[in-house]
């Protein structure tokens, strides 16, 4: 019999040293959502249950780097709603700065603001807010937005 935390063979109730053996853990699955923000989300009083439940289950979607890779389609049919629903929604957690918006080509991409959730190790974390304070936000590549006057 093997210990395999403890990389020894026992026989016989004696432990020997055995051939270590690397004992591979599945790494966890989880993001990092920051406190301040929790707060500040509970509270705002124009976010609506269906905002928080889109809001959930985009965080149980998140992707390493706050990527989300998941379609309105795919949400709406999650929730059983018109796609439109799920576009109002999403346009609601951009203007509230949550999500960022990006595109790729005609496609409207999501990805998390890093200082409500963050999904990866916390060195990319500091670097990237470093970053972040130095730069002024600028859109992402593609389609500007359209003025509505």
């Amino acid at each position: 019999m093997i210990d395999m935390l403890m990389s020894k063979e026992v026989q016989n109730g004696m432990v020997t040293a055995g051939k270590r053996r690397r004992v591979r853990r599945r790494p966890q699955e989880w993001v990092r959502v920051f406190q301040a923000h929790c707060t500040q989300l509970g509270q705002d009083k124009s976010l609506t249950l269906q905002h928080h439940r889109v809001l959930w289950y985009l965080m149980g979607q998140v992707t390493y780097r706050e990527v989300l890779p998941v379609a309105q389609s795919d949400i709406a049919a999650a929730f059983e709603l018109p796609v439109s629903n799920i576009a109002r929604v999403l346009k609601v957690l951009v203007r509230k700065g949550i999500l960022l918006q990006g595109w790729d080509g005609n496609m409207a991409v999501y990805s998390f603001n890093s200082t409500y959730v963050y999904k990866g190790e916390e060195r990319l974390l500091l670097q990237r807010r470093a970053i972040e304070h130095k730069q002024p936000h600028a859109p992402r590549r593609g389609r500007k937005e359209a003025s509505h006057g």
